[in-house]
């Protein structure tokens, strides 16, 4: 029995309509490009999750651009296309409905459902189903990352990844950060969304990929562009310095 299912197990019964997951599954699930928010059983036979991608994540940080409210982020691609996939991937594999939310940042809802009556091992079912999805989530993300940096183009440039697409959302890099300038970011960036491209086509069947979600992030990638700079914090601190 996986700890997720003597989990489910022990919720079953618990007062009030719904019983709170949400520590358990940050504990489980979280990794540096999505992060729980609210998980709920909602019934003996689903679960409703809330995931915030990396924009969630950078929240708190400092930013030297603000996006509209709604725009997808370019710091959330790597846990956003990964999360497009096992959503259209698993609709008839457990995942019962799925749903990309957006304000000031991108956050997933996965509603994960098993027709098996709790009886005959329902739980088991929808503990399986949920680890699947979550462990293929990561190994995806993972795949994306790989490509990028077997990448013929960029894959010797010792990118990293996560922090170059922070700064392309607008937030501030970490003093850390080797800058590149701009002619290499578009390089990088348009490497970026081939590999993203890629990994939906390869995973993904024709119908799939023609999914209005699909077709949103799809488009959406095709549309970006670096920004004009980015600002690492170590300017930030120079400049505090200065005056």
């Amino acid at each position: 029995m996986s700890r997720l299912e003597r989990i489910l197990k022990a919720s079953i019964g618990q007062e009030g309509p719904e019983t709170d997951l949400t520590m358990f599954f940050q504990m489980e699930y979280n990794t540096p490009d999505r992060s729980v928010i609210r998980a709920r059983m909602v019934t003996d036979q689903s679960i409703a999750v809330t995931i915030g991608l990396r924009s969630a994540i950078l929240e708190p940080f400092k930013r030297f651009h603000i996006p509209s409210d709604g725009e997808f982020l370019a710091c959330d691609i790597l846990g956003l296309i990964p999360a497009v996939a096992v959503m259209l991937r698993n609709q008839s594999r457990g995942v019962a409905a799925g749903t990309i939310e957006r304000d000031s940042t991108t956050r997933i809802i996965l509603a994960f459902e098993s027709e098996i009556p709790m009886k005959d091992n329902g739980l088991r079912d929808l503990a399986s189903t949920i680890t699947c999805t979550m462990r293929q989530w990561g190994e995806w993300t993972n795949v994306l990352l790989g490509t990028l940096d077997r990448d013929p183009v960029v894959g010797d440039w010792e990118i990293d990844w996560r922090e170059f697409l922070a700064g392309e959302a607008g937030f501030v890099t970490m003093p850390w950060f080797r800058s590149l300038g701009f002619q290499d970011r578009k390089i990088a960036l348009s490497r970026t969304i081939l590999a993203a491209e890629a990994l939906l086509i390869s995973v993904l069947n024709r119908k799939q990929l023609i999914d209005p979600v699909a077709m949103q992030v799809r488009d959406w990638m095709k549309s970006l562009s670096p920004q004009p700079h980015v600002t690492g914090s170590h300017y930030i601190t120079l400049e505090e310095e200065v005056f």
